[in-house]
């Protein structure tokens, strides 16, 4: 049977692999060989081993498998491989098969040539790829910058998921060319503010424009500014100071009208204000 098994080494057939996923860290490979027994396909049971090498020849071996049973039929056999993953960590492999027949004492016949394992490299990186499992990957084992803008789904971040240890009572987040800041943002509550600073906090504009307030969508005060001293329109929006006056003050009613500056009607109707401090009078109705 020795010379058999020489014959079988030499006539060696080519391999195919393909990878398995599997939960342990072990790849498995389908591995399919052919055997001739005197120039003839060989038919029976075999025992087999098959050792990796990262050389063509020489070397030592970096895994085995052992089967004591590989069914040959016609020529033709197959059977799962599983080496350690750290046995195939080589840019070249080669598997090496020595036989004998099943249940023979005699020693194993090592068939030659070494086949070489292109692939091996490749399908071990995708077998360990498909076996990861659900949740198995923590923040521990990705690199800084390996998940990117990109790789989000739309509307994956939320609110929730943000950390907002570093922010402040009152602030907000605000984009900026660079990407999102905190930031803290002066406004006047509905349900009043705290912490405000005489001379610094301020309800009004900071460039050279009227403030208006209004009620019911209709102006109720119009503080025109000046540098020597602002206009102070209340009352209906119909109260006027005229352009160009300074100081000047209206109080309330309606009708009113101030025309010179520093004057001061305190409210009525139709009341006028024409002079220099002024104070405003009763418009006459007119002689018909």
């Amino acid at each position: 049977m020795k010379s058999i098994l020489l014959g079988l080494g030499v006539m060696l057939l080519g391999l195919n692999l393909m990878i398995r996923p599997l939960a342990a860290a072990e790849p498995e490979f389908l591995f399919e060989g052919g055997l001739l027994d005197g120039g003839s396909p060989a038919t029976g049971t075999y025992d087999m081993i098959f050792a990796l090498f990262n050389s063509e020849a020489g070397g030592a071996p970096h895994g085995f498998f052992t089967n004591s049973s590989v069914q040959v039929s016609n020529g033709n056999y197959e059977l799962l491989l599983q080496f350690p993953a750290a046995s195939l960590n080589f840019t070249n492999v080669w598997i090496e098969v020595l036989a004998r027949t099943n249940g023979s004492p005699d020693l194993y016949t090592r068939l030659s040539p070494r086949s070489f394992l292109a692939a091996v490299p490749y399908s071990v990186r995708a077998a360990l790829a498909d076996g990861v499992n659900p949740g198995s990957i923590g923040t521990s084992e990705l690199q800084p910058g390996a998940v990117t803008t990109d790789r989000l789904a739309a509307g994956a971040v939320t609110l929730e998921k943000l950390n907002t240890a570093g922010a402040a009572e009152g602030q907000t987040i605000v984009r900026r060319g660079s990407g999102l800041d905190w930031e803290s943002l002066s406004f006047w509550s509905l349900t009043g503010n705290a912490g405000t600073v005489p001379g610094t906090s301020y309800i009004g504009t900071s460039d050279n424009q009227p403030l208006e307030f209004r009620a019911n969508n209709q102006r109720v005060l119009l503080i025109t500014p000046d540098p020597f001293g602002p206009n102070i329109i209340a009352g209906a929006p119909d109260n006027v100071v005229s352009p160009g006056r300074i100081g000047s003050t209206i109080s309330g009613g309606l009708g009113n009208v101030v025309g010179g500056s520093v004057a001061t009607i305190s409210g009525g109707q139709g009341n006028a204000a024409a002079g220099l401090a002024a104070l405003g009078k009763l418009i006459p109705a007119a002689v018909s």
